[in-house]
């Protein structure tokens, strides 16, 4: 499925990056080469699935990096500059099914409710039903996370020579 370029839609949509992920040299799989994008700011993708999944590797990352609740995740996801960071972090967390600072995993579950939940709030809560189980189920099948269930239990690698997390 995609939505790419319909202009009579919300930008995540249209994008196929209903999470709004910024533009950056990672290499995305189905992500539209900069230089044949339409969109100056947000990636943009060749499929919907393709986005979601995107948007769900961004999030796992930034769990084990230590944004292990919806709160943390969301202030850093959506900062408040940009967003009514509040209203957004209540509605994911009652989404999720958890309290705002309580703290999450890496698991099935968690990351297709929360790429869910964030897509819906990202797009507009008219366009929720666009953003189907299916293509979500989709977007896990290839994205090929690693569940986590103890956080604080990981050993970050670092890089000997230059001191980066590997």
């Amino acid at each position: 499925m995609s939505y790419l370029n319909n202009q009579s839609l919300p930008r995540g949509l249209r994008n196929n990056n209903v999470g709004n992920l910024i533009k950056t040299n990672i290499p995305w799989k189905g992500k539209i080469p900069h230089s044949d994008s339409q969109d100056e700011r947000f990636e943009q993708f060749y499929e919907f699935h393709f986005g979601v999944r995107a948007m769900m590797k961004d999030i796992s990352n930034d769990i084990k990096k230590g944004a292990n609740t919806v709160e943390k995740l969301i202030h850093q996801y959506a900062p408040p500059f940009e967003n009514n960071t509040t209203a957004y972090v209540n509605y994911v967390a009652d989404k999720v099914g958890v309290k705002p600072k309580e703290t999450i995993q890496v698991n099935e579950q968690t990351i297709k409710s929360l790429s869910k939940s964030i897509a819906i709030y990202e797009n507009g809560f008219q366009y929720a039903d666009m953003i189907s189980d299916s293509e979500i189920n989709k977007a896990w099948d290839i994205a090929g996370i690693s569940e986590v269930k103890n956080v604080s239990s990981i050993k970050k690698k670092i890089c000997p020579t230059c001191g980066h997390p590997l």
